[in-house]
Protein backbone atom coordinates (compact mmCIF):
# COMPACT_ATOMS: atom_id res chain seq x y z
CA UNK A 1 0.00 0.00 0.00
CA UNK A 2 1.22 3.61 -1.03
CA UNK A 3 1.90 5.79 1.78
CA UNK A 4 3.78 8.89 3.05
CA UNK A 5 4.52 9.24 6.52
CA UNK A 6 4.28 12.76 7.48
CA UNK A 7 5.80 14.96 10.37
CA UNK A 8 3.88 16.68 13.04
CA UNK A 9 5.34 19.86 14.21
CA UNK A 10 4.79 21.17 18.00
CA UNK A 11 4.21 24.83 18.55
CA UNK A 12 3.37 25.99 22.59
CA UNK A 13 1.24 29.14 22.69
CA UNK A 14 -0.42 30.00 25.89
CA UNK A 15 0.53 27.08 27.75
CA UNK A 16 -1.12 25.28 24.64
CA UNK A 17 0.36 22.47 22.96
CA UNK A 18 -0.16 22.42 19.02
CA UNK A 19 0.42 20.01 17.22
CA UNK A 20 0.63 20.47 13.06
CA UNK A 21 1.44 19.44 9.88
CA UNK A 22 2.83 21.39 6.56
CA UNK A 23 0.00 21.38 4.07
CA UNK A 24 -0.46 18.91 1.59
CA UNK A 25 -1.86 18.11 -1.89
CA UNK A 26 -5.34 17.89 -1.05
CA UNK A 27 -5.39 21.08 0.99
CA UNK A 28 -3.84 23.54 -1.31
CA UNK A 29 -6.76 22.03 -3.76
CA UNK A 30 -9.55 22.51 -1.20
CA UNK A 31 -8.00 26.32 -0.92
CA UNK A 32 -8.42 26.91 -4.44
CA UNK A 33 -11.90 25.29 -5.25
CA UNK A 34 -12.93 27.40 -2.42
CA UNK A 35 -11.41 30.31 -3.48
CA UNK A 36 -12.89 30.05 -6.89
CA UNK A 37 -16.54 29.20 -5.88
CA UNK A 38 -16.85 31.59 -3.29
CA UNK A 39 -17.71 35.32 -3.52
CA UNK A 40 -14.27 37.73 -2.05
CA UNK A 41 -16.81 38.75 0.77
CA UNK A 42 -17.79 35.62 1.62
CA UNK A 43 -14.19 34.14 2.56
CA UNK A 44 -14.68 34.63 6.35
CA UNK A 45 -11.56 33.62 8.58
CA UNK A 46 -14.46 30.78 9.59
CA UNK A 47 -13.63 29.54 6.27
CA UNK A 48 -9.68 29.42 5.84
CA UNK A 49 -9.81 27.71 9.37
CA UNK A 50 -11.86 24.86 8.28
CA UNK A 51 -9.65 24.64 5.06
CA UNK A 52 -6.27 25.51 6.02
CA UNK A 53 -5.55 24.91 9.63
CA UNK A 54 -8.10 22.63 11.14
CA UNK A 55 -7.31 19.42 9.00
CA UNK A 56 -3.32 20.05 9.51
CA UNK A 57 -4.17 19.82 13.34
CA UNK A 58 -3.61 16.62 15.26
CA UNK A 59 -6.18 17.53 17.75
CA UNK A 60 -8.74 19.65 15.56
CA UNK A 61 -11.25 20.11 18.29
CA UNK A 62 -8.53 22.25 20.54
CA UNK A 63 -9.85 25.92 21.78
CA UNK A 64 -7.64 28.63 19.31
CA UNK A 65 -8.82 32.35 20.26
CA UNK A 66 -8.49 34.23 16.46
CA UNK A 67 -4.93 35.50 17.00
CA UNK A 68 -3.59 32.34 18.17
CA UNK A 69 -5.48 31.50 14.59
CA UNK A 70 -3.43 33.45 12.74
CA UNK A 71 -0.19 33.26 14.17
CA UNK A 72 -0.50 29.35 13.65
CA UNK A 73 -1.37 29.50 10.22
CA UNK A 74 1.69 31.91 9.74
CA UNK A 75 3.61 28.61 11.33
CA UNK A 76 2.10 26.37 8.74
CA UNK A 77 2.63 28.87 6.06
CA UNK A 78 6.78 28.45 6.87
CA UNK A 79 6.97 24.80 6.85
CA UNK A 80 4.27 24.61 3.94
CA UNK A 81 5.79 27.59 1.19
CA UNK A 82 8.79 28.76 3.13
CA UNK A 83 9.73 31.63 5.76
CA UNK A 84 10.03 34.28 3.66
CA UNK A 85 7.93 36.52 0.61
CA UNK A 86 9.14 39.02 -1.60
CA UNK A 87 8.44 42.67 -1.70
CA UNK A 88 8.96 45.46 -4.04
CA UNK A 89 9.32 49.49 -3.47
CA UNK A 90 10.42 52.22 -4.63
CA UNK A 91 13.82 53.98 -2.80
CA UNK A 92 12.09 57.32 -1.01
CA UNK A 93 14.94 59.10 -1.99
CA UNK A 94 16.50 57.92 -5.72
CA UNK A 95 13.16 56.00 -6.79
CA UNK A 96 14.68 53.14 -7.60
CA UNK A 97 12.66 50.07 -7.48
CA UNK A 98 13.86 47.10 -4.94
CA UNK A 99 13.42 44.01 -5.05
CA UNK A 100 13.74 42.04 -1.58
CA UNK A 101 12.72 38.54 0.24
CA UNK A 102 11.52 39.68 3.61
CA UNK A 103 11.63 37.11 6.87
CA UNK A 104 8.25 36.70 8.63
CA UNK A 105 10.06 36.41 11.94
CA UNK A 106 11.42 40.07 11.11
CA UNK A 107 7.74 41.88 10.61
CA UNK A 108 5.31 39.36 12.43
CA UNK A 109 5.34 39.29 16.18
CA UNK A 110 3.16 37.84 18.89
CA UNK A 111 2.58 38.90 22.39
CA UNK A 112 1.03 35.68 24.68
CA UNK A 113 -1.66 36.99 26.96
CA UNK A 114 -1.20 37.51 30.63
CA UNK A 115 -3.97 37.17 32.00
CA UNK A 116 -4.99 38.54 36.06
CA UNK A 117 -7.78 39.37 37.98
CA UNK A 118 -9.09 42.55 37.62
CA UNK A 119 -10.11 44.72 41.18
CA UNK A 120 -12.21 48.33 40.90
CA UNK A 121 -13.20 50.10 43.26
CA UNK A 122 -16.72 51.73 42.54
CA UNK A 123 -16.91 53.86 45.36
CA UNK A 124 -19.86 55.84 43.87
CA UNK A 125 -22.00 52.83 43.97
CA UNK A 126 -20.21 51.18 46.91
CA UNK A 127 -18.74 47.87 45.24
CA UNK A 128 -15.92 45.96 44.97
CA UNK A 129 -15.68 44.32 41.51
CA UNK A 130 -13.26 41.48 41.24
CA UNK A 131 -13.25 39.92 37.35
CA UNK A 132 -11.11 37.22 36.27
CA UNK A 133 -10.46 36.26 32.80
CA UNK A 134 -9.05 33.46 31.19
CA UNK A 135 -9.17 31.52 27.91
CA UNK A 136 -12.67 30.27 26.27
CA UNK A 137 -14.19 27.20 26.90
CA UNK A 138 -15.55 26.09 23.68
CA UNK A 139 -14.95 26.75 20.00
CA UNK A 140 -18.73 28.18 19.87
CA UNK A 141 -17.80 31.19 22.22
CA UNK A 142 -15.05 31.38 19.71
CA UNK A 143 -17.33 31.95 16.45
CA UNK A 144 -19.44 34.49 18.17
CA UNK A 145 -16.32 36.47 17.38
CA UNK A 146 -15.73 35.54 13.66
CA UNK A 147 -19.63 35.71 12.80
CA UNK A 148 -19.58 39.07 14.40
CA UNK A 149 -19.95 42.18 11.84
CA UNK A 150 -17.74 45.29 13.19
CA UNK A 151 -14.53 45.48 15.04
CA UNK A 152 -16.42 47.34 17.62
CA UNK A 153 -18.75 44.18 18.35
CA UNK A 154 -15.35 41.58 18.25
CA UNK A 155 -13.68 43.17 21.12
CA UNK A 156 -16.56 43.45 22.57
CA UNK A 157 -17.56 39.44 22.39
CA UNK A 158 -14.29 38.92 22.63
CA UNK A 159 -14.23 40.50 25.85
CA UNK A 160 -17.18 39.03 26.83
CA UNK A 161 -16.26 35.39 26.12
CA UNK A 162 -12.96 35.78 28.25
CA UNK A 163 -14.45 36.82 31.46
CA UNK A 164 -14.49 33.74 33.76
CA UNK A 165 -15.36 34.83 36.93
CA UNK A 166 -17.38 37.81 38.76
CA UNK A 167 -16.76 38.85 42.30
CA UNK A 168 -19.43 41.47 43.24
CA UNK A 169 -18.34 42.25 47.08
CA UNK A 170 -17.61 38.97 47.82
CA UNK A 171 -19.97 37.26 46.21
CA UNK A 172 -18.94 34.89 43.44
CA UNK A 173 -20.67 33.93 40.28
CA UNK A 174 -19.03 31.40 37.67
CA UNK A 175 -21.77 29.53 36.19
CA UNK A 176 -23.36 32.21 34.33
CA UNK A 177 -24.79 31.82 30.33
CA UNK A 178 -23.12 34.69 27.54
CA UNK A 179 -26.17 36.04 27.31
CA UNK A 180 -26.68 36.30 31.42
CA UNK A 181 -23.06 38.02 31.50
CA UNK A 182 -24.06 40.46 28.44
CA UNK A 183 -26.85 41.83 30.39
CA UNK A 184 -24.65 42.50 33.17
CA UNK A 185 -22.13 43.83 31.47
CA UNK A 186 -24.63 46.41 29.77
CA UNK A 187 -25.59 47.49 33.27
CA UNK A 188 -21.93 48.63 34.69
CA UNK A 189 -21.60 52.15 34.86
CA UNK A 190 -19.21 53.43 31.58
CA UNK A 191 -16.16 54.37 33.65
CA UNK A 192 -16.18 50.76 35.30
CA UNK A 193 -17.09 49.04 31.50
CA UNK A 194 -14.05 51.37 30.32
CA UNK A 195 -11.22 50.28 32.82
CA UNK A 196 -12.04 46.70 32.64
CA UNK A 197 -11.89 46.47 28.78
CA UNK A 198 -8.77 48.10 28.51
CA UNK A 199 -6.98 46.17 30.87
CA UNK A 200 -8.44 42.48 29.16
CA UNK A 201 -6.87 44.05 25.79
CA UNK A 202 -3.74 44.75 27.04
CA UNK A 203 -3.27 41.27 28.74
CA UNK A 204 -5.04 39.23 26.09
CA UNK A 205 -2.26 37.77 22.87
CA UNK A 206 -1.92 40.19 19.91
CA UNK A 207 -0.20 39.14 16.45
CA UNK A 208 1.22 42.33 14.96
CA UNK A 209 2.33 42.72 11.52
CA UNK A 210 5.39 45.19 12.54
CA UNK A 211 7.02 48.24 9.68
CA UNK A 212 10.25 46.51 7.95
CA UNK A 213 13.81 49.16 7.14
CA UNK A 214 15.44 47.99 4.21
CA UNK A 215 18.72 49.95 2.34
CA UNK A 216 17.90 51.08 -1.18
CA UNK A 217 19.99 48.75 -3.33
CA UNK A 218 21.85 51.82 -5.07
CA UNK A 219 22.01 54.28 -3.07
CA UNK A 220 21.88 52.60 1.04
CA UNK A 221 19.07 55.10 1.87
CA UNK A 222 16.94 53.38 4.35
CA UNK A 223 13.53 53.42 3.60
CA UNK A 224 10.47 52.14 5.95
CA UNK A 225 8.04 49.69 4.47
CA UNK A 226 4.61 49.78 5.88
CA UNK A 227 3.39 46.12 5.54
CA UNK A 228 -0.14 45.93 6.42
CA UNK A 229 -0.59 42.42 4.65
CA UNK A 230 1.74 39.68 3.67
CA UNK A 231 1.81 39.37 -0.04
CA UNK A 232 2.39 36.18 -1.60
CA UNK A 233 1.02 33.90 1.48
CA UNK A 234 -0.62 31.22 -0.09
CA UNK A 235 -0.83 30.00 -3.94
CA UNK A 236 -2.53 32.58 -5.10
Amino acid sequence: MLSYNITYNTLDINNKKIEYRAWNTKDEKNYLIAIEDTKEEDITDDLIYDILIKPCLKNPDIVLTPDEQKYLMIEIRKKSLGSTFPMRYNCNKCGTLNDIEIRLDDVISFKEQSFKEIIIQDQDNDITLKVLFNEPKTNNLIKKIQEAKTNTEKNYIDFLIHIQEININNETHKDFSFEELDNFISTLPTYVFDELLNSFLNSKSKLSINNYESKCLICNEENIIKIEEIPNFLWV
